[in-house]
């Protein structure tokens, strides 16, 4: 990709165009575009989280859990990036992993009303664990809230 970007405002507009490309499964071309916005500014966690995105739709899961971990490590608190990384590693076979990281991001949801939408995505992640028998909630310590 060659071009420059000049403002915050073009990023913004590249960083929406990623996601609708990701959003049409056009998934190569939004990788591209995030990594390009990765280079010009690697600190914000959102593009980490488009990339990641990105990447586990197009099944390189071990990249995307690395991104997702850069993520949290700009913005510890943000459920999705958390939520993601769960999501990452129930599908690369990583259970445990993957409900600790779930229980974390329902944990950091739950501190915002506007994040309810995000608690009960978790919800259903941790019954659907349940009811394939990879976890207990009948158990004190398994229990959803």
């Amino acid at each position: 990709m060659t071009l420059k970007i000049e403002t915050r405002e073009e990023m913004k507009k590249l960083f929406d165009l990623s996601l609708t490309l990701l959003r049409n499964g056009k998934t190569e071309e939004a990788e591209a575009i995030c990594d390009y916005l990765l280079i010009q500014d690697p600190s914000v966690p959102e593009y980490w989280i488009a990339g990641a995105m990105a990447r586990m739709n197009s099944g390189k899961l071990e990249q995307a859990c690395a991104m997702l971990q850069v993520a949290e490590a700009g913005d510890e608190n943000n459920p999705v990036s958390i939520l993601l990384r769960g999501l990452c590693l129930l599908r690369m076979g990583k259970e445990v992993e993957g409900l600790v990281a779930l229980r974390r991001a329902q944990s950091s949801a739950c501190v915002k009303p506007q994040n309810r939408w995000l608690v009960q995505e978790i919800r259903k992640r941790i019954e659907s664990m349940s009811r394939r028998g990879i976890i207990n909630c009948t158990d004190n310590s398994q229990e959803i809230y």
